[in-house]
């Protein structure tokens, strides 16, 4: 079982996430994407050790398909 994606960013970060997390581009360039689940995603960045979180939804409500 995975652990909850928040607590993992917290404790660990994104180092050998079981989430995948990829870099985004264009306009939101400087910030990732973590796959939660089938078709959930979080949009972060990480700026002086804390982690923003910009949006979170179904990749078709975020646009980023």
């Amino acid at each position: 079982k995975k652990p909850y994606f928040l607590r993992h960013l917290r404790d660990v970060g994104t180092t050998n996430s079981p989430y995948r997390i990829k870099p985004l581009h264009g306009e939101f360039k400087g910030y990732h994407e973590a796959l939660i689940d089938k078709d959930y995603r979080i949009i972060f960045r990480k700026t002086d050790g804390s982690f923003f979180i910009r949006l979170a939804g179904m990749h078709n409500a975020l646009g980023t398909g």
